[in-house]
Protein backbone atom coordinates (compact mmCIF):
# COMPACT_ATOMS: atom_id res chain seq x y z
CA UNK A 1 0.00 0.00 0.00
CA UNK A 2 1.59 3.18 -1.15
CA UNK A 3 -0.03 6.57 -1.42
CA UNK A 4 -1.07 7.96 -4.76
CA UNK A 5 1.43 10.44 -6.15
CA UNK A 6 0.74 13.88 -4.71
CA UNK A 7 -1.69 12.50 -2.13
CA UNK A 8 -1.39 13.80 1.42
CA UNK A 9 -3.32 13.58 4.65
CA UNK A 10 -5.42 16.51 5.83
CA UNK A 11 -3.96 18.39 8.81
CA UNK A 12 -6.32 17.21 11.54
CA UNK A 13 -6.14 14.97 14.59
CA UNK A 14 -8.58 12.25 13.49
CA UNK A 15 -8.96 11.00 9.94
CA UNK A 16 -12.10 9.74 8.24
CA UNK A 17 -11.98 6.23 6.78
CA UNK A 18 -12.24 7.69 3.27
CA UNK A 19 -9.22 9.94 3.87
CA UNK A 20 -7.07 7.00 4.97
CA UNK A 21 -8.33 4.86 2.07
CA UNK A 22 -7.59 7.61 -0.44
CA UNK A 23 -4.12 8.15 1.00
CA UNK A 24 -3.27 4.44 0.78
CA UNK A 25 -5.06 4.06 -2.57
CA UNK A 26 -7.28 1.25 -1.30
CA UNK A 27 -11.03 0.87 -0.81
CA UNK A 28 -12.92 1.99 2.28
CA UNK A 29 -13.80 -1.65 2.94
CA UNK A 30 -10.08 -2.53 3.05
CA UNK A 31 -9.60 0.06 5.79
CA UNK A 32 -12.61 -1.30 7.71
CA UNK A 33 -11.13 -4.82 7.38
CA UNK A 34 -7.77 -3.57 8.70
CA UNK A 35 -9.52 -1.93 11.67
CA UNK A 36 -11.56 -5.07 12.41
CA UNK A 37 -8.37 -7.18 12.27
CA UNK A 38 -6.67 -4.82 14.72
CA UNK A 39 -4.08 -3.66 12.19
CA UNK A 40 -5.18 -0.01 12.37
CA UNK A 41 -6.25 1.95 15.45
CA UNK A 42 -9.75 3.34 15.53
CA UNK A 43 -11.91 5.72 17.55
CA UNK A 44 -15.66 6.13 17.42
CA UNK A 45 -16.70 9.78 17.47
CA UNK A 46 -20.42 10.58 17.34
CA UNK A 47 -21.06 7.09 15.98
CA UNK A 48 -18.49 7.33 13.18
CA UNK A 49 -15.15 5.55 13.00
CA UNK A 50 -12.03 7.70 12.86
CA UNK A 51 -8.35 6.83 12.67
CA UNK A 52 -6.14 8.90 14.99
CA UNK A 53 -3.65 10.68 12.74
CA UNK A 54 -0.65 10.36 15.08
CA UNK A 55 -1.15 6.61 15.49
CA UNK A 56 -1.74 6.20 11.75
CA UNK A 57 1.53 7.99 10.98
CA UNK A 58 3.41 5.66 13.35
CA UNK A 59 1.74 2.63 11.74
CA UNK A 60 2.51 3.93 8.24
CA UNK A 61 6.20 4.57 9.01
CA UNK A 62 6.46 1.03 10.41
CA UNK A 63 4.96 -0.35 7.18
CA UNK A 64 7.50 1.57 5.11
CA UNK A 65 10.36 0.38 7.30
CA UNK A 66 9.19 -3.25 7.08
CA UNK A 67 8.94 -3.10 3.30
CA UNK A 68 12.44 -1.60 3.08
CA UNK A 69 14.05 -4.35 5.17
CA UNK A 70 15.75 -7.06 3.09
CA UNK A 71 14.21 -10.50 3.33
CA UNK A 72 16.43 -13.38 4.39
CA UNK A 73 17.09 -16.11 1.85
Amino acid sequence: MTPKKGNCLPPKANLRIKEVADFLDVSDSTIYDMINEGALPCLVIKGQKRVPRAEFEIWYRAQIQQSAEPTGA
